[in-house]
């Protein structure tokens, strides 16, 4: 009987190998058309689980930094995940807009507003300010020699120039001006 089961081992091994495979693919399979489930929906794109707390990730990363001795409360992380919530949305909402208005922001876009268009709290920071005013020197030498602080303005220009641009382009065809209002 021992004999017998010897010789049918690999015959035993081979069959055991292919239903383990077999039943592998067949849960993979599942898994890929097993619909995944979602928080919400805007304008048609689903707000994925992860979506929502990598955004809350970044928040709380965003509050550590600005408040580095402050601890987080409970009131503070809600009001921080209700935020990210609304990071979410806005982000979709813009990004079709965007898309619908055939926005498009060149490299050389970016490096010139990154040059020429410090944001306006950046320029109220003292390390870039001589005797109180903001130093235009400074900050291109910080673009310049600090390729994190680079790196850091041309991802923030990236994802608000697109955005600019299309506050531009309503504004120009509303046909809205400022002795319109005036009267």
């Amino acid at each position: 009987m021992l004999d017998d089961l010897r010789k049918k081992q690999k015959i035993i091994i081979y069959f055991v190998a292919v239903i383990f495979i077999l039943g592998m693919g067949a849960i993979g399979i599942v898994e890929i058309f097993t619909p995944k489930p979602y928080l919400g929906r805007v304008d048609g794109t689903k707000i994925t689980l992860e979506m929502y707390q990598g955004k809350i990730q970044d928040m709380y990363a965003r509050f550590n930094e600005q408040n580095p001795n402050q601890p987080m409360d409970e009131n503070t992380r809600r009001s921080l995940e209700g935020q990210a919530w609304q990071e979410l949305v806005d982000e979709i909402l813009w990004a079709k807009q965007i898309k619908k208005h055939r926005i498009k922001v060149k490299e050389s876009d970016i490096l010139t507003e990154m040059q020429n268009n410090p944001p306006q709290e950046l320029m109220q920071n003292e390390s870039l300010q001589v005797n109180g005013r903001f130093d235009k020197s400074l900050y291109l030498a910080a673009l310049k020699n600090n390729p994190e602080f680079f790196l850091m303005m041309e991802d923030y220009v990236r994802s608000y120039l697109p955005r600019k641009r299309l506050q531009e382009k309503i504004m120009a065809n509303a046909g809205i001006t400022i002795d319109s209002l005036k009267s």
